[in-house]
């Protein structure tokens, strides 16, 4: 049962016999203060629904804790881990300092077990190289992989508290505009709001936009780690018949174990299949084959160059064709379009960290049709014109 608050997952993987898979689950509420409440629990139990119809198709069972019972419980005390094969966070992203307090309860108690050995997927420390923007766009910048131009502004965990009015003097005194149209965000994220709140075109707009958007995240107790200010790109977008709604071409690439596994248009598809003919929804979901090698080739790179096991890429298509990355994210609390939208991606990542056979890419597919027709008793759509699945 999901309780008040916001929630996260740790999954526990054990191999029971030789054709069996066991897999535990660890429900932790890291953020009761969030004011997202009703939204997360919505989607995380939609995420479990989708779970638990794999776990019956692939063969591994679900068990749930709650945080306290990590974080508060005497060391050796949860002996349902005895026996685990591996440990996979799932679900919202959690703050820095408490996803490393949760990492250290679950080694020690690994530990007490005398399972100091099993790997947990993945540490705090490779989440943050991927998720914090400061940290991935350097090292893909030196790749040479394309992204928007960005200044970044450090802040001072002091700074993270100040007022909004405070945060306001600050950037007035410190900031400029870096490019004509600016988006804004911090190193971890933005507001979920409409894209064009978070766009400065004067340097009034980008200090009260930055000071509203730092204290709104501190509010809700996200980590910020400083302003990410970057260059507004020139995105392709396809308009429904009266104009008045668009879809911007934007696409997330899952990375496994170090691999892409799978591709989609990373729109809301029920909102996409209401307002636009299908023609439209061909010509959303449809790649060149330079830039199907490009996004391909792109996310390869991004998997050789960080050691998380489960990554998203999410790109754009410029006006001009060209294929532009916007940022990196854990895999593990990445959105959906749908609800089975990547379970075949999941499922691949489970076998793969259990040592077990492989889904090709057939396999993936099966398994996400099955999983969406047993929840929705309807065929999966547009699996073929909006989502990919690589070998």
């Amino acid at each position: 049962m999901v309780k008040k608050g916001d929630v996260s997952f740790i999954f526990l993987l054990e191999k029971g016999k030789e054709d069996v898979v066991m897999r535990k689950i660890t429900l932790v509420h890291l953020r009761p203060n969030s004011e997202n409440l009703s939204y997360t629990a919505i989607k995380l139990t939609s995420r479990m629904g989708v779970l638990k119809r794999l776990a019956v198709f692939c063969e591994f069972s679900i068990v749930e804790f709650t945080s306290d019972e990590i974080l508060q419980s005497p060391v050796g005390s949860l002996h349902l881990m005895k026996g685990s094969q591996a440990v996979w966070w799932f679900g919202c992203m959690s703050f820095a300092e408490e996803t490393q307090s949760l990492y250290n309860a679950i080694k020690k108690h690994l530990q007490s077990l005398g399972m100091e050995d099993i790997p947990i997927y993945d540490s705090p420390q490779h989440i943050k190289a991927v998720f914090n923007l400061h940290h991935s766009y350097s090292r893909l910048k030196r790749i040479g992989i394309p992204q928007p131009r960005t200044e970044f502004f450090s802040l001072t965990a002091a700074e993270e508290k100040f007022s909004e009015e405070q945060l306001r003097e600050l950037f007035r005194e410190c900031l400029d505009m870096p490019f004509p149209q600016t988006f804004m965000r911090t190193y971890y994220g933005t507001e979920k709001i409409h894209p064009g709140r978070n766009v400065a075109y004067t340097k009034k707009e980008l200090c009260l936009g930055a000071a509203r958007l730092v204290y709104n995240l501190g509010q809700q107790h996200q980590d910020i780690g400083g302003l990410a200010l970057r260059e507004l790109v020139d995105v392709q977008c396809i308009h429904d018949k009266a104009k008045r709604n668009f879809f911007n071409r934007e696409f997330r690439v899952f990375i496994v174990n170090n691999k892409p596994a799978m591709w989609f248009c990373d729109v809301p598809l029920d909102r996409a299949r209401k307002l636009l003919p299908n023609e439209k929804l061909w010509e959303l979901g449809a790649l060149t084959p330079e830039q199907h090698r490009d996004l391909y080739g792109f996310s390869a790179q991004i998997g050789k160059t960080f050691s998380l096991r489960l990554i998203v890429a999410d790109f754009v298509i410029l006006k001009n064709g060209g294929v532009m990355l916007l940022e990196t994210n854990p895999g593990h609390c990445s959105g959906w379009p749908h609800f089975a939208a990547h379970v075949g991606v999941y499922a691949r990542f489970i076998r793969q960290i259990l040592q077990l056979p492989d889904f090709d890419r057939q396999q993936m597919i099966d398994i996400t049709t099955k999983v969406y027709r047993d929840l929705h008793n309807e065929e999966l759509w547009g699996l073929d014109t909006l989502y990919g699945f690589y070998p």
